[in-house]
């Protein structure tokens, strides 16, 4: 799984780690654990956000919107993201055939950029996000893990 950089770096110890995508699909067991794998693989290469495709900017976007709300809600992910990335996230979720995620966070998006007041916000995003979670808990991962295969070379 480590590898040399270079032969001409060999000797100063410099690592490039590599991951393979084999090895994590055959290792883990939960389509969670395996697109978590291929996250902290790629974070390991330290790889910028910029710098990723479009599919791994997939994987990454919509790890990012399911944590974010599996920690704190909606408001979470528009407090720590500022809603940097919404078209992205938007493209991302239809990409992935994600339409119920979708539909909540288009709705989300649109409170976002409204001129409601917060505590209006918040509420809406309250019962958003009780929405959200009553989708199945691993159909992101599920829709993810088809995606991977479906993308697989565009994976490093």
């Amino acid at each position: 799984m480590l590898e040399q950089v270079s032969d001409s770096k060999r000797y100063k110890g410099e690592i490039k780690i590599i991951f393979s995508k084999d090895y994590i699909f055959q290792r883990y067991d939960t389509d969670r654990e395996k697109i978590s794998e291929m996250l902290i693989a790629m974070s390991r290469n330290n790889r910028t956000f910029e710098s990723l495709n479009e599919s791994e900017r997939t994987l990454s976007l919509a790890c990012r919107l399911d944590g974010e709300i599996g920690n704190g809600g909606l408001s979470q992910y528009f407090l720590n993201s500022e809603g940097v990335y919404i078209e992205e996230t938007i493209k991302c979720l239809q990409s992935l055939n994600a339409h119920e995620h979708r539909k909540i966070f288009d709705q989300a998006s649109t409170a976002y950029l409204s001129n409601e007041d917060e505590e209006t916000k918040y509420k809406y995003w309250s019962d958003l996000t009780e929405k959200y979670d009553r989708i199945d808990y691993n159909l992101i991962y599920k829709l993810l893990i088809e995606f991977v295969r479906n993308h697989w070379n565009d994976f490093e």
